[in-house]
């Protein structure tokens, strides 16, 4: 896709700085130019030096390299080294000198810098009369070290924070400017004495010492620097004084070189050419006339796109000038293909159409072999659907920005071992650990399935309250409950033992590993191996190392600081992938070309992310001290939506609906459209219906529709004994009585239940079945004393725990007082004759013999020969109308049981 030769980048006078077009693969024409400079010649080659801003971006140059060398031939790879850019999340390090060469301190570890963090934290907030909790003070800690990291990056004395708070600034403000004060001063003590130097201190170190070596005696070799906006003051300088040296020159990436001075003039911060002005201007200190074009462009790249998407994204105060284009851009209609083709814009209902839109259109890429396609994406979420979608295709695909520690196999399930440390009688926890697929405690395959169905059967019920009552529930587990109740006892030893962090940090990893073992594998080999058993040993040995910086957790809290720690570590896959496709970030995605980009999840606060809100300094605060406004990444953004929107083949993507709620459209999303339909050519880029349509066709298949669910068991095979309870059912629901009585399916219990109606009637038919069997004791208030006495005694047996109790006690003595009158007028009628016993009652109809039967809560025998029933009911009892209606005949069946004389 290159046109004419590029301009010899040696040449001509400095600074030499040039801009290589967004139509122009950037890496490709690099890797071209340095290969047709030094003739293919290898040891030339290994002259050049490179810096480019991610390490992404350096894999990219060697492919670029290897490609154009040829298959067979060997060469000698210029060096080529990363230099990180503000808006990379992970730690990104300079890669210059050696470190030992360099004489300064190694970084503090990630993990060490938030854990001292969240100590000072946690003592300002004792300070400030507060629970001092170093879980709540971890997550504070993150913000602070972000806080920190921009000072070092900016290269601002923290010493001006002290003069950023005016006089009437809110006092919560002035609280946080007093509590950075401190932080400050302690923090760069604390690595002093331990001989450390902050990873963004360091990285700016690293890259004055080469500035600093570069000045005092400037290289010979050919020196590059590409591809960066230079959005630190340290790799501004660094730019600066390469595009000085005999050899040396800067590359930028995209410098809109056509835009009028007016529109250059008013850029502000959400722009995407804001960054690159401010480097232009200000770090490298000339103007854009300066900036020299890479290469003319040839007829297979329009620069129209281009024009399209500046104009779009032009500041607020140069939009007055839209109409004016717009109406030049129609009467340019001979152009109007050359600027769109290509250019596709979907708006779907929701993610999950969106994800399907996508993974059609990668689908339809990979159909012309050879052609390549990348999703680029900052919605995690939405690279996962995409994923997933395309292995209906077997395309398989990872989001490049691998997967969250905490969401692996050996993360989940170290996560739901914290959750049991924090509850150890939680019994729903202790059944997903034992469902997770890490777990066997020793146990083969088969022995293992029936250990974890016994004990998943015997843990469900009533909520345990005790280690004690879930040792006695898995007692009942079947053929392995005695293995099963040494997990009880394992949990017991646990959580009774610790007393200190790094004592439920051990035990913790301990338990993971009793409970990932086998009966032919340890349970260290099962847990720490693969790419996600990696990542988590070595945080877990940071951890460890780490221990006595950690003030005492609270059990109860593990789980949640757990979490914390765990959770800025990612997991890559090293499985190969789909060669032709791939699904980046958009920081990942800088200086990448491929034949199809997709920029998916274009709505406001997903891209562009909202302006970060710092929790430490307001909007003024930050002004005052130097630090850059929020704004900033968002014009980062900008410049990567503008640059990979000019590739040839480009589909733009959004949801309607973000979470089941309405989403804004990207603002970059908005002026296109708006752009476009002043030009009155948003109609040709617009396949939202089309993609609508192949979506909602996606999962069409031929279906037969089924009948109704009509089951008709054979006669012999139905059941013919019911109780009156049953009868209900079997008029309401009968198919409830089938699959209970045919095909025997009994739904289980829930985990963790609360005390329900069930328990609770239980009780009470308890209690008065003992009080109505015993002699009356007297008058109204010994009868009450007596069902009290009842009631406590027969709780416990029913499994009543200390937690109900109390609530219950006091709603039983009003139902007690209420009771005790009632039951000394019922024995002015009559005596109590049958309490809480069974009756029958057989019959036949159409020569089968049926078997009704009735469990009676007491059946008085009255003076004049008739007798009362009744049931205990705890519940709303069933309306008079639904008696009538026979729909609840439990009563009328029960009487019919006792005429027929089937209670003794």
């Amino acid at each position: 896709m290159s046109g004419a030769a590029a301009p010899s980048m040696f040449d001509g006078p400095t600074p030499r700085i040039f801009s290589i077009s967004p139509q122009l693969p950037f890496l490709k024409e690099l890797a071209r130019s340095i290969y047709s400079g030094t003739a293919g010649n290898p040891a030339a080659m290994a002259d050049y030096e490179i810096y480019l801003p991610t390490r992404r971006a350096v894999r990219a140059l060697i492919d670029c390299f290897v490609e154009i060398v040829g298959a067979g031939s060997a060469t000698i790879l210029p060096k080529i080294r990363a230099i990180g850019d503000v808006d990379e999340e992970e730690a990104g390090l300079f890669k210059g000198m050696a470190p030992d060469e360099l004489e300064l301190p190694p970084a503090i570890s990630g993990i060490e810098r938030k854990l001292i963090l969240a100590k000072l934290v946690a003592a300002r907030n004792i300070a400030s009369g507060g629970t001092g909790s170093f879980v709540s003070a971890l997550a504070a800690a993150g913000e602070l070290a972000l806080l920190l990291e921009s000072l070092y990056t900016e290269e601002i004395d923290p010493e001006v924070l002290s003069r950023t708070a005016p006089d009437d600034l809110a006092q919560h403000w002035a609280k946080s400017l007093e509590f950075l004060e401190i932080v400050t001063h302690a923090w760069p003590q604390y690595l002093q004495q331990i001989d450390r130097i902050d990873p963004a201190a360091r990285r700016v170190a690293l890259i004055n010492r080469l500035v600093e070596s570069y000045r005092a005696q400037p290289p010979e070799h050919p020196v590059i620097v590409a591809g960066t906006t230079g959005s630190t003051p340290a790799v501004a300088r660094l730019m600066s004084i390469v595009s000085t040296l005999s050899k040396g020159c800067v590359i930028l990436p995209g410098v809109d070189l056509d835009a009028d001075e007016a529109t250059w003039r008013v850029i502000d911060d959400p722009h995407p050419q804001s960054g690159l002005k401010h480097l232009i201007e200000g770090g490298l200190g000339c103007g854009r006339s300066d900036v020299v074009p890479w290469a003319a462009l040839d007829g297979q790249c329009s620069p129209l796109r281009t024009e399209v998407v500046n104009v779009a994204l032009r500041p607020a105060a140069a939009t007055d000038s839209w109409r004016d284009w717009a109406d030049a851009f129609r009467a340019r209609a001979n152009k109007f293909d050359a600027a769109l083709k290509g250019l596709t814009l979907v708006e779907m209902q929701d993610e999950e159409r969106e994800a399907d839109a996508i993974a059609l259109k990668i689908r339809e890429v990979l159909n012309d072999p050879g052609r390549t396609v990348f999703l680029v994406t900052p919605d995690r979420d939405l690279a996962r659907r995409v994923a997933s979608k395309l292995k209906r295709w077997e395309i398989d695909v990872d989001d490049s920005a691998g997967i969250p520690f905490g969401n692996t196999q050996c993360g989940g399930f170290l996560r739901l071992i914290a959750r049991l440390l924090n509850d150890p009688a939680n019994a729903a926890a202790l059944a997903a650990v034992m469902r997770h697929p890490l777990f066997s405690y020793g146990a083969s395959d088969a022995e293992r399935n029936a250990m974890v169905n016994g004990g998943d059967i015997a843990l469900r019920g009533v909520a345990p309250e005790t280690l004690e009552e879930i040792a006695k529930r898995l007692s009942n587990a079947g053929a392995f409950s005695e293995r099963l109740l040494s997990i009880a006892d394992t949990l017991h030893a646990a959580t009774a033992e610790t007393k200190s962090f790094a004592s439920l940090l051990n035990a913790h990893i301990a338990i993971a590993e009793a409970f990932a073992s086998t009966d032919q594998e340890s349970g260290a080999d099962r847990l720490w191996r693969g790419e996600d058993g990696e990542c988590g040993a070595a945080r877990i040995a940071d951890l460890q190392d780490a221990a006595s910086l950690i003030e005492q957790v609270a059990i109860d809290e593990y789980d949640d600081f757990f979490d914390q720690v765990i959770a800025d570590v990612t997991v890559h896959r090293r499985v190969g992938t789909h060669p032709r496709v791939a699904i980046l970030g958009p920081l990942e995605a800088r200086l990448q070309t491929a034949d199809t980009i997709i920029l998916g999840g274009l709505n406001e606060g997903i891209w562009p992310r909202d302006a970060a809100i710092d929790a430490f300094l307001s909007r003024g605060m930050r002004r005052a001290a130097g630090l850059p406004s929020p704004e900033r990444r968002i014009g980062l953004s900008a410049h990567d939506f503008a640059q990979l929107s000019a590739a040839p083949n480009v589909m733009l993507t959004r949801s309607k609906k973000s979470g089941g709620k309405p989403a804004t459209a990207s603002r970059w999303i908005i002026r296109l459209k708006n752009i476009l339909q002043g030009a009155g050519a948003l109609e040709a880029v617009d396949c939202s219906k089309k993609f609508q349509r192949l979506a909602e066709h996606l999962d069409d298949a031929p279906i037969s529709p089924l009948r109704y669910v009509s089951p008709r068991p054979p006669v012999p095979a139905r059941p013919v004994k019911f109780s009156v309870t049953r009868i209900e059912t079997l008029l309401r629901d009968p198919y409830s009585i089938y699959a209970e009585q045919i095909i025997r399916l009994r739904k289980l219990d829930e985990f963790n239940e609360s005390v329900d109606q069930r328990q609770v009637g239980n009780l009470f038919h308890a209690v008065l079945e003992r009080f109505v069997k015993s002699a009356p004791p007297g008058d109204r208030t010994a009868s009450v004393e007596r069902l009290v006495k009842l009631f406590e005694e027969a709780a416990i047996e029913t499994g009543f725990g200390a937690a109900h109790l109390p609530f219950w006690r006091a709603r039983a003595r009003d139902a007690f007082e209420w009771f005790a009158e009632w039951d000394s007028a019922r024995r002015l009628e009559g005596a109590p004759v049958i309490i809480e016993q069974r009756g029958a009652h057989e019959f036949e109809h159409s020569g089968i013999k049926y078997t009704l039967s009735a469990k009676a809560d007491r059946i008085d025998l009255l003076h004049d020969e008739k007798v009362a029933i009744y049931d205990y009911k705890t519940g709303e009892p069933p309306p008079t109308k639904k008696q009538e209606r026979k729909f609840s005949p439990q009563l009328p069946l029960t009487a019919l049981i006792v005429r027929a004389g089937g209670f003794d």
